[in-house]
């Protein structure tokens, strides 16, 4: 880490002294969840209700709910939604159950030994419960990072938030004074503790805030844990048992992907700023 830059020109933005905006942690089941199992999940929010006090039912018609409706023993319902605001308006956490997912979303994210005793809390009992009698098809995380540019518009400098000669991350935008979005995706094959595969997404864009009268980067890393595929298959497959009995354990996995890839994407300088290294 020789020679680092004294000033970056990008200042992470995120809503803890990082660049993360929001986490979201997500586990999709083989089937859409039953109101049966959406009334069992409603009957226990009382143990998240401090953390997660706003409660929206989800119809399956797109119609207006009027804002005392909280019966959820509809069979037009389609999930549920718990969360917290900010004062603001935006939501600090919440907890989704729509379809065949559950959604956990936490946008106060300062370390993951923070933040992880809590999530843990609120999904163990929920993942134990349903995934008692609906099999699991993935684990998956993906994590939001913001990083912004106030300065003079056309000495903007990617160098300084992103790494060069890296495979990852496209050449040509270390060129570009104009706005751009670079995206790429892979599968890799796993074999701890079971063969598996691991999903990687990665988006970039760069775009004007014009509210704020600043450029602004955002970097959106998705990964997933999922079967591995048998060639040419279009069968349905399932995690393996092995992964599954693992429950939320695996993303502690996915955690620690995430930041290996956040290692390859970032430079040296921007790793410090952010506390990865």
């Amino acid at each position: 880490m020789a020679g680092l830059k004294q000033n970056l020109n990008f200042e992470p933005a995120g809503n803890n002294k990082n660049a993360l905006l929001e986490v979201a942690f997500v586990i999709e089941f083989e089937r859409e969840f039953t109101q049966h199992e959406l009334n069992w999940v409603d009957s226990k929010s009382m143990f998240w209700y401090e953390t997660l006090p706003g409660k929206l039912v989800i119809p399956k018609e797109p119609v207006a709910l009027p804002p005392f409706q909280t019966n959820i023993g509809n069979d037009n319902n389609f999930g549920l939604s718990y969360q917290y605001y900010n004062p603001d308006g935006s939501i600090r956490q919440s907890l989704k159950f729509e379809g065949n997912r559950i959604v956990y979303l936490v946008s106060e994210y300062s370390k993951w030994a923070e933040i992880w005793p809590l999530t843990k809390k609120i999904l163990e009992p929920i993942y134990n419960y349903l995934s008692s009698t609906n099999s699991v098809r993935s684990f998956s995380t993906e994590y939001l990072n913001l990083f912004v540019f106030g300065e003079e518009y056309f000495s903007m400098d990617i160098s300084s938030i992103l790494r060069s000669n890296n495979m990852l991350v496209p050449s040509h935008i270390f060129d570009r004074k104009l706005n751009w979005h670079a995206h790429t995706g892979y599968f890799e094959e796993e074999n701890d503790p079971v063969q598996h595969r691991l999903l990687t997404r990665i988006n970039f864009d760069l775009r004007d805030n014009t509210n704020n009268h600043r450029r602004e980067l955002t970097l959106l890393l998705f990964h997933s844990m999922m079967p591995q595929h048998k060639h040419f298959s279009s069968g349905l497959e399932f995690l393996p048992e092995e992964l599954k009995s693992k429950g939320l354990l695996n993303f502690r996995t996915l955690h620690l992907r995430a930041r290996k890839v956040l290692n390859q994407l970032l430079c040296d300088e921007m790793l410090i700023k952010i506390g990865l290294t």
